[in-house]
């Protein structure tokens, strides 16, 4: 007798897990399909624009470039006794490290932008939701407490 016990109660288990994933995973869906319908709301643009998209390899291939100009810059003006063609190296190997700067503030400035517009926008829905809930939980209070009070005032 003890064994169908056991066996009912782990089936209930089992059922209570299942209906507990089934609902975690409909406020889930529920929750992102609300976030979307926000980020539409908002009218927070889709980071991977074609332009902010060029804009990032742009960034990327200036950083590569601007390192082969430094590196080309120094290997000249050290491979020559000359001062004025050192002097010109030395320029080109300057010139590559602001392209390299240019480059990485670029690249940075592109891959933080789509990272940082959706986690403000994460952000600021969560905080929207959670303010939402607890007014809804204010509210039940308040009507709980009325219902006390009613409940006292007609036991009188």
């Amino acid at each position: 007798m003890s064994a169908e016990t056991t066996t009912n109660t782990s089936t209930a288990a089992n059922t209570m897990n299942t209906a507990t994933i089934a609902t975690n995973t409909a406020t889930a869906t529920d929750r992102s399909d609300r976030f979307r319908a926000e980020l539409t709301r908002l009218r927070i643009r889709d980071p991977r624009t074609r332009l902010d998209a060029q804009l990032l390899r742009l960034g990327v291939v200036l950083m590569a470039l601007g390192i082969l100009l430094a590196i080309f810059g120094y290997t000249i003006s050290h491979a020559t006794t000359n001062p004025l063609q050192q002097r010109d190296a030395l320029n080109i190997s300057l010139i590559g490290v602001c392209v390299t700067v240019t480059g990485t503030a670029l690249f940075l400035r592109y891959s933080l932008t789509g990272f940082l517009r959706f986690w403000l926008a994460r952000i600021l829905f969560e905080q929207r939701e959670q303010h939402e809930q607890r007014e809804q939980h204010e509210q039940r209070e308040q009507r709980e407490q009325r219902a006390g009070l009613a409940e006292r005032g007609g036991a009188r």
